[in-house]
């Protein structure tokens, strides 16, 4: 998908939702706001338990409180309210957080032990590649609510420290428009719109967002655009919805620097440019179908694109060789080489040097999930049964590539078109496809013993296969596969009943 084709698709979004917000604003009813008292059994919508039944720590914002600061923020939100999470940002740019949560980590960075499961309105959001989370693709303005979990195996990958399970408003459940303009200092601009009907059986909600930052260090500046568009059908108990989401994201941030560096400015920044550019879009359909009235099944089945430019200014790791013949060198004795084995020239005759990382990645992932739910009795005692599967898939390729160039005085950026890096065992370009598969079997069951006390026993089979070719002939070819079992059973003591 070229980045024109994308650009224009975000472009017609954000205009249809300001088109309709006249109609919008001229019959504006306030959104209504109501205790929640379920949360789901699985990373689908419907077919919710009881929150006090639920033998884990769970907390749930809504859209309220993720607004409460006057602009939608989920990210900020949670840190504020939810306990046990806390948030970093190593690249520098309030935008690209890593979230914690009880010390378990979900990170937009590659290479990140990722600990917590993320889903989107029942579509798994951690990227296939790298189980990586990138919170400026999710559209705030449309959170409905957000439930945050401990432990559960049945929100399968990555759920080791918990769950975040978001799901966005519709033309059922919000009714109206509104429009949000706010600025601030450091060039800092938002505007926000919303607007949803119900037309007997159908309803629609669209969301846009655009966000601009300039940034108080040097070369940081942030601009993002958001858009959620529901289309749902409701009858006779039953629920059908079609999603569509766009994002389209710019995040500059300058990273971490020397103590010793922000000592004499605390807005320096080491090395650059650090930029991450975002492109995003998912297709997603829904359904709650209700057999009967202690009998439902849900399902979800979803396409999603994700394009991410990562630049990355560093030190070089090559520097003039010190024996006179006038190259670069790797290590000491070692000379520096680029495609096809050629050495590299001193070419700036000392330097300074610098290096230029640049990764790509793009990803085209789909899937689906199926659950059936069951409330009704067993033995005479109250009893919530859900049973599913899932499955989800991805073709990625990746590439990465150094580039040895100078380095300027002042901003310490790089600068130069940039000799390519080739060297076996130590920095080599990187051309990789991947395919990934997963598929899971999951079921939770929460059964009532008594009125004040209850037993819940949940498990999940999974089945994980990643083929990696390496398009440049190199080591990195191989098929990895592994299947693992994870169960759970806890019984819910008086005490607990308590709302967390």
């Amino acid at each position: 998908m070229g980045a024109t084709r994308f650009n224009r698709a975000m472009r017609r979004a954000l205009l249809l939702t300001v088109a309709l917000l006249p109609t919008a604003l001229h019959a504006q009813t306030p959104p209504q706001t109501e205790d929640i008292t379920v949360v789901g059994a699985s990373p689908l919508l419907g077919g919710g338990v009881d929150r006090n039944l639920v033998p884990a720590a769970t907390q749930v914002l809504g859209s309220e409180q993720i607004s409460r600061n006057g602009t939608p923020d989920a990210v900020a939100a949670l840190s504020a309210n939810v306990a046990g999470v806390n948030l970093d940002s190593a690249s520098g740019n309030p935008f690209q957080p890593s979230l914690f949560y009880n010390g378990f980590e979900t990170s937009p960075l590659q290479g990140t032990s990722q600990g917590i499961a993320v889903y989107l309105n029942g579509v798994r959001f951690n990227q296939p590649f790298g189980d990586t989370v990138n919170f400026d693709l999710i559209p705030d303005a449309a959170i409905a609510h957000v439930n945050v979990e401990g432990a559960n195996p049945v929100f399968g990958l990555n759920a080791l420290g918990g769950a975040i399970n978001m799901s966005l408003k519709n033309g059922f459940t919000y009714h109206g428009g509104e429009v949000d303009l706010s600025g601030g200092s450091f060039g800092q601009m938002e505007a926000n719109a919303q607007y949803g009907a119900q037309f007997g059986d159908q309803a629609i909600y669209a969301a846009a967002s655009v966000q601009h930052e300039g940034g108080w260090r040097d070369l940081q500046s942030s601009d993002i655009q958001n858009f959620f568009g529901d289309y749902g059908i409701r009858h006779n108990g039953n629920e059908f919805h079609v999603n569509l989401t766009l994002a389209n994201s710019s995040l500059n941030g300058p990273g971490t620097s020397p103590v010793q560096l922000l000592a004499a400015d605390p807005a320096a920044q080491f090395t650059a440019p650090n930029l991450v550019a975002n492109k995003y879009l998912q297709l997603s359909t829904s359904a709650d179908v209700k057999i009967s009235d202690t009998l439902s099944v849900q399902a979800v089945a979803y396409y999603n694109y994700f394009q991410q430019h990562v630049v990355n200014g560093n030190t070089a790791n090559d520097f003039p060789c010190d024996d006179g013949s006038g190259l670069m060198c790797q290590d000491v004795g070692v000379p520096s080489t680029t495609i096809g084995g050629a050495t590299i020239p001193d070419f700036l005759h000392g330097g300074p040097y610098s290096e230029l990382d640049l990764q790509d990645t793009n990803t085209n992932a789909y899937g689906g999930s199926a659950q059936l739910t069951d409330t009704g009795e067993l033995f005479g005692h109250q009893n919530h049964l859900t049973v599913g599967a899932s499955f989800d898939g991805a073709q990625t390729t990746f590439t990465g590539v150094g580039l040895l160039g100078g380095l300027t005085l002042v901003s310490r950026e790089f600068y130069g078109q940039g000799v390519v890096i080739d060297e076996p065992g130590n920095n080599v370009p990187v051309r990789a496809g991947i395919t990934d598969s997963y598929g899971g079997l999951f079921a939770a069951d929460t059964f009532n013993l008594t009125r004040a006390l209850a037993l819940t026993v949940s498990g999940r089979y999974n089945m994980a296969e990643i083929d990696l070719r390496d398009q440049n002939g190199g080591d990195l070819t191989g098929n990895h596969g592994r299947t693992l079992l994870c169960r759970s059973a806890k019984f819910l003591q008086p005490s607990q009943f308590l709302r967390r």
